[in-house]
């Protein structure tokens, strides 16, 4: 399929259409179309049966989804609060590539360059949350994960792409087919998103606060 004249700012989110990959426009685009690095015997299959036809370049359709049709939004979406977040930002994008990186090496054994999620699975989207924290005058904003269909009602979102990750990699390894396999603080019985970081290697805080 020739890609050459898509729009780079639209991406298909849909786990029917594996083989739809499409390039993601970038400031630096040699980092979106680089031939990745191929993987060695060691570090295959952490995932048995691994759906490597997903991966086109450096893209990684989804394998299912567990979103919702149609897809859950913030109660209080209309209030002010929440903005959606679309393909084209780079919020959207910085999103996808670290959820995608971190499923390449973890599902595929694929390192070396960055990788992308096509998109957001089926029934999911994007919100920036704005807040006002008591504390200070400084607003604050938090991008907020909303469609799963298995989180709780009081919840219902990921507050960070650290938080989905571990579903995200359950998602590529068949999703509801192994509903308890799933390692993300949502599912898991781990309920510290520092101890699924330090567990998984995942970005972000690895030590707890200790308070004197």
């Amino acid at each position: 399929m020739d890609t050459s004249s898509r729009d780079p700012s639209i991406l298909s989110i849909s786990s029917g259409d594996p083989t739809g990959v499409i390039m993601i426009s970038s400031s630096d685009a040699s980092s979106r179309h680089s031939t990745p690095q191929l993987p060695t015997a060691a570090t295959l299959g952490p995932i048995p049966n691994a759906p490597f036809h997903l991966v086109n370049g450096n893209i990684i359709s989804w394998a299912t989804s567990d979103g919702t049709n149609p897809p859950v939004v913030p109660t209080d979406l209309y209030n002010g609060s929440y903005d959606p977040v679309l393909p084209h930002d780079d919020r959207y994008q910085k999103y996808l590539e670290q959820v995608g990186t971190y499923v390449a090496k973890r599902v595929f054994g694929y390192t070396g360059t960055p990788y992308f999620m096509d998109g957001l699975p089926t029934g999911y989207s994007l919100y920036c949350h704005h807040s006002q924290p008591k504390s200070n005058d400084k607003p604050r904003t938090d991008l907020y994960l909303y469609g799963p269909k298995r989180i709780g009602q009081k919840t219902k979102m990921f507050r960070s792409p650290n938080e989905f990750t571990m579903h995200a990699v359950w998602l590529m390894g068949g999703g509801s087919n192994n509903p308890s396999l799933c390692k993300c603080i949502r599912c898991g019985t781990l309920n510290s998103q520092i101890d699924i970081n330090n567990r998984y290697k995942l970005k972000g805080k690895r030590h707890k606060k200790h308070h004197h």
